[in-house]
């Protein structure tokens, strides 16, 4: 896990099944995968986009809110990537929000510039960003451009959304504990400190889940 000059803090979801679940795809592509990634999760790991308070006993460790979270990966070849996918189900009902998914530059190890970015808006009846709150789906963002990616270079994927969160609904990012990807790390953005924070759950060190496409 890449190391920041901030602090880490945890989140538990309470709500989600016990055990590991498979991807199911809301969306159809011939794109392949292609580079770095990181698609498998634990049912019981995800954080919050745009968690902007503390709700119950979610966050923990001085978590004061924020409104970004991100996963950096470092190709092994040159790519160009044209979509990214990422594992998400609902907290709530996020309707009607727009989640926002891009490819960043780095600069000393947070994201910096968006290279491309990707946006859908949520829908809980139908649709490419048909989230649910019981079944975690693979969304499929297309990119306002291809990007083409340097071997040995960090990147990131950052995701946001709009309107703002509330703390009873918006969309939830699946991840992995016990540091699945070496090649990256889990960060949220901190409002109060305003500082890229590592993310954990309790105490143990994560991926955000993720798959990049390449047409």
């Amino acid at each position: 896990m890449k190391n920041l000059r901030s602090s880490i803090f945890a989140l538990t979801t309470l709500s989600l099944l016990l055990g590991c679940g498979g991807l199911s795809s809301s969306t159809g592509s011939s794109s392949s995968s292609c580079g770095p990634k990181q698609s498998s999760y634990d049912t019981t790991s995800s954080f919050f986009l745009n968690a902007l308070s503390a709700p119950n006993s979610f966050l923990t460790g001085g978590y004061s809110g924020g409104t970004k979270m991100a996963q950096s990966f470092t190709p092994t070849s040159n790519i160009t990537v044209t979509k990214v996918t990422l594992p998400l189900k609902a907290s709530g009902n996020p309707e009607g929000t727009t989640v926002t998914v891009g490819i960043y530059s780095d600069f000393s190890g947070a994201p910096l510039t968006a290279l491309a970015t990707g946006s859908l808006l949520i829908d809980m009846t139908g649709g490419d960003a048909n989230l649910s709150t019981s079944t975690v789906k693979n969304i499929e963002f297309s990119l306002s451009s291809s990007v083409a990616l340097t071997s040995g270079t960090l990147y990131w994927i950052q995701a946001t959304h709009d309107p703002a969160a509330s703390d009873t609904n918006r969309p939830i990012w699946m991840a992995k504990t016990s540091n699945p990807y070496s090649g990256g790390g889990a960060y949220g953005y901190n409002t109060g400190t305003t500082t890229w924070v590592a993310l954990t759950i309790l105490a143990t060190a994560v991926d955000l889940s993720f798959t990049l496409k390449c047409d």
